[in-house]
């Protein structure tokens, strides 16, 4: 973070540079002493908040900041409220078949703007995948599915490193619409799967940003070896 004297069309002006979303945000002001008090400002709450709250955009900020004023005005802190949603079960909340779940997944990827290949290529494959099984709950879809899947399929490595990833899109849907209580094949267990078939074992690969050593799979993710040959 950092502040500078500068001029902007012809003006002169104070530039405040702070992080935002992972990266650099530049504020210009009229006078010094606004420059100061909103570095001042950032400087306060990265002492506070840690480098970590930096990554956030201004949405996320706000509604962190909500959440915890509502946190505090019920008398608790933020480490009371996290033990109490880490010990909660996780529920079911509804039955879904596969078709619905795709349907819904489709739908849903449709309204986000995802491309129109990518679509084709999640109707095509997963279409293929529930084929036959349309009626079937999604929670009774496990490992011991995908691997006889991908054992009678025979495919190539790389072909199934892609699909695995659109068969864990629709797992992970469902798990976020509560119609599952685990995805089987979670994105961190496709990352860890993937780096195991590259030869790196994903607890020790870890890249360094704004203070912290962050590995691609988090602190989740396990080889799923069942799809393994």
């Amino acid at each position: 973070m950092s502040i500078r004297a500068c001029k902007k069309n012809g003006v002169q002006m104070w530039k405040v540079g702070t992080w935002s979303a992972g990266k650099l945000k530049r504020q210009f002001f009229t006078t010094k002493a606004a420059a100061e008090k909103a570095f001042a400002d950032a400087k306060k709450q990265r002492a506070e908040l840690g480098a970590g709250y930096d990554v956030l955009t201004a949405r996320e900020k706000s509604e962190v900041g909500r959440i915890l004023l509502e946190i505090t005005s019920a008398g608790m802190t933020l480490p009371q409220v996290w033990e109490i949603a880490r010990h909660a079960p996780y529920t079911k909340r509804a039955n879904c078949s596969l078709k619905a779940a795709l349907d819904e997944m489709i739908k849903s990827k449709t309204h986000a703007g995802c491309s129109a290949k990518h679509l084709k290529n999640l109707e095509w494959y997963l279409g293929l995948f529930i084929a036959g099984r349309e009626s079937r709950d999604i929670t009774s879809i496990g490992e011991a599915d995908l691997a006889a899947w991908f054992a009678g399929r025979k495919e190539a490595p790389r072909s199934k490193k892609q699909h695995m990833g659109l068969l864990s899109a629709l797992f992970n849907h469902c798990w976020r619409r509560r119609y599952i209580t685990e995805n089987p094949v979670h994105i961190h267990d496709f990352n860890a799967t993937l780096l195991h078939c590259l030869g790196i074992n994903h607890t020790k690969l870890t890249y360094r940003f704004q203070g912290r050593d962050f590995r691609l799979t988090d602190v989740h993710g396990n080889v799923v070896k069942d799809v393994l040959v």
